[in-house]
């Protein structure tokens, strides 16, 4: 109810050349407020370096949620191929300043 785990595996051809990525995540709920999900993978294959990644995402929903679904978004990730680093993050949220009307 609180943990929520998952996997995927993926096969795929391009231009007569194989490639296979994997996938983990996992999602954990703490209140009702509070949702944090984390997930890391790798895909590489034909002799071509891998590239691995993965991503941290922290989300804080409203006071009133599940009746208004106000949220607060905060993601950062990585992405490492060939020996580059590459990090990102973002910031998002969503609110409704007033009825009828949404912002994000």
């Amino acid at each position: 109810k609180h943990n929520v785990p998952g996997c995927g595996l993926s096969v795929m051809s391009f231009q007569k050349k194989h490639y296979i990525g994997m996938k983990v995540e996992d999602t954990l709920l703490v209140g009702k407020r509070l949702k944090l999900a984390m997930n890391a993978g790798r895909m590489g294959g034909d002799g071509q370096a891998a590239a691995y990644g993965g991503s941290l995402e922290a989300t804080i929903r409203g006071r009133d949620y599940p009746v208004r679904t106000d949220k607060l978004s905060v993601t950062m990730t990585a992405l490492s191929f060939n020996e580059e680093l590459v990090l990102g993050g973002s910031l998002e949220t969503e609110f409704r300043p007033k009825r009828g009307m949404r912002l994000s």
